[in-house]
């Protein structure tokens, strides 16, 4: 015999099932691309007017089989308008020893992602969290930070940058991200990226 619930009922069972489903975190890992639409993911990053220092190619949109645009020579000017970032395969690191930072614990053993970067911290995520963290993983000098955690695969990261050339035309810029032990640096060769000093 089937037990028949009255609509009512059957609704609110519904709302409550839905309700706790919502509040769950997403505990399924993180899928590539990650993008991070209006990036400027540099140590003191400034847009505005850049200058190229190396042969660069614009495309007509974010994205590595788009049309071409237009090429940049050395010493020529452009404007730099805004940014997206793509990390085309995520990081992956795992944690060795336990230790805290901003209040979560690590325990051997556990694994987080690499999603992004910004400006002296990564985001990461662990567990359905998502968390911006100074890089503490890799082993660095005796920095016991940097002993607790071991990074298994580099993250990939290519900032899109539209920009508009002295013609006025727009594009989008690849430039590839490279991680350092303080954080990440761009591949190409440009002039006036950040206003650090």
């Amino acid at each position: 015999m089937r037990t028949r619930f009255p609509a009512p009922a059957l609704a609110a069972l519904l709302t409550a099932a839905l309700s706790v489903q919502a509040a769950l975190p997403d505990l399924k890992p993180p899928q590539a691309p990650h993008i991070r639409k209006g990036a400027c993911p540099l140590e003191c990053c400034t847009l505005g007017a850049w200058t190229a220092r190396v042969p660069l190619q614009a495309y007509r949109h974010p994205a590595g089989n788009a049309a071409r645009a237009f090429a940049l020579s050395p010493g020529e000017s452009f404007e730099a308008l805004s940014g997206d970032l793509h990390t085309l395969q995520l990081g992956f690191v795992m944690v060795l020893k336990p230790f805290q930072k901003q209040g979560k614990r690590f325990d051997p053993g556990d694994i987080f992602y690499i999603l992004s970067y910004q400006a002296w911290d990564y985001l990461i995520w662990q567990r359905g969290q998502v968390l911006g963290v100074p890089p503490f993983w890799g082993v660095s000098d005796g920095d016991p930070d940097r002993e607790t955690a071991l990074l298994k695969a580099e993250p990939v990261m290519v900032w899109w940058v539209q920009v508009r050339n002295a013609a006025g035309t727009t594009g989008w810029l690849p430039l590839r991200l490279r991680p350092t032990p303080e954080g990440m640096t761009v591949v190409e060769d440009i002039d006036d990226m950040n206003d650090c000093g």
